[in-house]
């Protein structure tokens, strides 16, 4: 009998630890490839409309700051906010005709905002390529109103073509669409990381963690 409830409490501790280990492993951090982009691209895109009281439009800069902000948190290296030239052909049919915006006048200008994020396996110290880069624009979901609400040739509004527009861009630089075109520069990019601000950035990242369920 003695030998008996000695296994049972024996028994019981295993369990308890069983428990215990389960409990920290559910603590975690969810490993990166439980968040699809698609999961992190609508988060991102939920908190810039909650946060601007918006549909999201003309808030490039947000999109980006909060993108930049999320993917540092779950875990994503050397993630860098960039500034400077979007250009977008619109029409398939016209080859040559190109929107763009012109980011001469720095942050309160035309100017747009994304992200570049190297191979986070390529050797530390390594010169990046166009495939080791990988482009991230969460605001890529707005590029139809960009067109079709910001410009004008000839006297008319553009039309957006193409048979969709994506709700974000995530590729490689080598294999970004042929209709876009990002160029960053110095100045502008500078620009955006002057004009982080400490509270905004904590009140973003709680706003987007709690879009993508991560506490």
């Amino acid at each position: 009998m003695f030998i008996q409830m000695s296994r049972l409490s024996r028994d019981q501790k295993r369990k308890k630890k069983l428990a215990e280990r389960h409990e920290r492993l559910a603590a975690r951090p969810k490993p990166l490839l439980l968040y699809s982009k698609e999961q992190i691209a609508e988060a991102v895109h939920r908190a810039v409309c909650q946060y601007t009281g918006s549909d999201g439009f003309g808030f490039c800069r947000w999109y980006a700051i909060c993108g930049w902000l999320l993917l540092q948190d779950l875990g994503y290296k050397n993630v860098v906010l960039q500034g400077g030239r979007l250009s977008l052909q619109p029409d398939p049919d016209e080859p040559t005709q190109w929107i763009e915006m012109d980011p001469s006048h720095g942050v309160d200008g035309e100017l747009h905002c994304w992200l570049v994020l190297p191979d986070q396996n390529m050797s530390a110290g390594r010169q990046p390529m166009g495939r080791n880069v990988q482009v991230i624009d969460f605001a890529a979901r707005q590029y139809r109103n960009y067109v079709e609400r910001l410009s004008m040739i000839d006297g008319e509004p553009p039309q957006w073509r193409w048979a969709s527009s994506p709700d974000f861009i995530w590729h490689s630089f080598e294999e970004l669409p042929s209709w876009l075109l990002v160029s960053a520069q110095e100045e502008p990019t500078n620009a955006i990381y002057q004009s982080l601000n400490l509270t905004e950035g904590k009140c973003l990242l709680a706003l987007v963690k709690s879009h993508l369920g991560r506490q």
